[in-house]
């Protein structure tokens, strides 16, 4: 009789704790996420002889701000972005500066910067306390500024702020309480965004 008793106190503890393993949830509301990426493609780029760039440096962060009663697993979010990418353009050329004199096969170096700032929402859903999808909206500015030079000649232009926004998908897993992997696919500043999270908190 101590036997049975002793294996359901056993099977109960069991269930309870693979019940509560399941019903966890990585992402809800009140929980705060930051993702560190870096990005691949996107539709800032160029192609050619002499173009290089960077890839897109960027960091978000999702707080979760609303529970869905009848789907607890399933929580809206609200955050903010930002990301860096710099192209330039660099050839060999032939040029007279100010003082008249003629420079044969000299460099020139032609830099586009791209800095995006803004607002992200998002719907998360948690299948449980490792493994989570989510949906992003970006909306923000791309600020770009241009910087061409030379050996005598150096100018800088900004060519002022413009709205922008992008959709994403993506997926997180957390390898423990507080870091996690994630990756995302979409249209915007990248195609691929690859990095890693950080739940700073709850």
């Amino acid at each position: 009789m101590r036997k049975a008793k002793v294996l359901t106190n056993i099977l109960l503890l069991t269930t309870t704790l693979f019940t509560s393993k399941i019903n966890a949830q990585v992402f809800s509301k009140g929980s705060g996420i930051l993702n560190l990426g870096i990005g691949l493609g996107g539709y800032v780029r160029y192609w050619g002889h002499g173009y290089s760039s960077t890839p897109y440096f960027n960091a978000a962060f999702d707080y979760g701000v609303y529970q869905f009663e009848n789907e607890q697993k399933l929580s809206v979010g609200v955050g903010g972005f930002i990301g860096y990418k710099s192209v330039w353009y660099e050839w060999i050329t032939t040029w007279r500066d100010k003082n008249g004199n003629w420079h044969i096969d000299q460099p020139v170096k032609s830099t586009w910067t791209y800095t995006y700032i803004g607002f992200r929402p998002s719907l998360n859903y948690s299948f449980n306390d490792k493994a989570m999808v989510y949906s992003a909206l970006n909306i923000g500015y791309s600020i770009l500024n241009h910087r061409y030079s030379d050996p005598t000649y150096y100018s800088s232009t900004s060519y002022g702020s413009s709205l922008g926004w992008g959709l994403l998908v993506g997926g997180r897993y957390f390898f423990s309480n507080s870091f996690a992997v994630f990756g995302e696919i979409g249209w915007g500043m990248s195609y691929l965004n690859l990095g890693v999270s950080f739940k700073l908190v709850k």
